[in-house]
């Protein structure tokens, strides 16, 4: 009977072996999500190029190089503008939000919630709005080509 509790004993304890198996097990599973997820951002990018470079060929052939050109600079011009108006809080927000869900605290996460989206709510209707406002004056001085306008204050 001593010798049957021994290897039950025995069969029960994990060895460290098995520990460091096991962690290493999840340290796999990690980088195998990481990976997939890495790839799939990847492909999603080849993607997303890819598209760009046909609408950029077709609209090239259908509008000509002129206005095609106008297009790309109302483009540049609202990059730049969303850009701004970001102010930098989508790196933010990833970052404490899920800090904040780790802790589990619900206070937090609904404060910096509202302020990364309402902050940048507010600045992007505003820089919308002087976009908008200022489409002449960026237009006739910036690019020296009063035919954007329009397209700004499209855009904006």
């Amino acid at each position: 009977m001593h010798v049957v509790n021994r290897e039950i004993e025995i069969e029960t304890t994990p060895s460290p072996d098995t520990t460091t198996s096991s962690q290493s097990h999840t340290s796999d599973r990690s980088i195998l999500l990481a990976a997939k997820g890495g790839g799939i951002t990847f492909a999603g990018s080849i993607f997303a190029y890819g598209i760009r470079l046909i609408l950029g060929i077709l609209l090239a052939r259908l509008l000509g190089a002129e206005q095609f050109g106008l297009y790309t600079l109302a483009l540049s011009a609202i990059a730049i503008t969303a850009g701004l108006a970001g102010l930098g809080l989508a790196p933010a927000l990833v970052r404490y939000v899920a800090v904040f869900v780790k802790r589990r605290d619900t206070a937090r996460l609904w404060g910096t919630l509202q302020v990364g989206l309402g902050l940048s709510t507010v600045v992007s209707l505003l820089v919308g709005i002087g976009l908008f406002a200022l489409a002449a004056p960026i237009a006739e001085r910036l690019f020296d080509e009063p035919r954007l306008v329009p397209l700004l204050r499209l855009g904006s």
